[in-house]
C-alpha cells in the first residue's frame, strides 16, 4: 500500500489511516470501531479533523456524528492503537552486512 492507494481506497491520508480503522474498526478481526461509524462517516469527520483526538475535543463536530460517538472514545482509541502499525519496536537484533556479501550475521542482543 502506497499513499495513492489509501487515499483512494479509504478516502484519509496515510497519516489518519489508523483513526480512520479506529472510527470504523476492521471486519474480520475483531476490531469493531465505533458502532453505527462507516466509511463514508468516518471520510467525513477525518475530513475535518486532523485525528481522533482533535475529533473528539471538538466543539463543531456535527450532531450527527456526536451523537454517535458519545460513550466511545476509549473503545475509538483502543481499536486505532491495535490496529495502527507500530514503528518504535527494538528487534533484538544487530545486522552486520559486509561488502560484497548479502546478511551474514545476526546476533541477539542483550538485555
Amino acid at each position: 500500500m502506497d499513499a495513492a492507494f489509501i487515499e483512494k481506497e479509504f478516502g484519509v491520508k496515510v497519516s489518519q489511516l489508523a483513526d480512520y480503522w479506529g472510527l470504523t474498526g476492521i471486519s474480520g478481526t475483531g476490531l469493531a470501531g465505533v458502532p453505527g461509524v462507516g466509511p463514508k462517516a468516518a471520510k467525513d469527520i477525518l475530513a475535518e479533523h486532523k485525528d481522533l483526538e482533535q475529533t473528539f475535543a471538538s466543539e463543531t463536530l456535527a450532531e450527527k456524528y456526536r451523537k454517535k460517538l458519545a460513550g466511545h472514545e476509549e473503545q475509538a482509541l483502543m481499536c486505532r492503537d491495535l490496529a495502527g502499525l507500530k514503528t518504535d519496536l527494538a528487534l533484538g537484533l544487530i545486522c552486520r552486512i559486509f561488502v560484497g556479501r548479502s546478511l551474514s550475521v545476526a546476533s541477539p542482543i542483550s538485555t
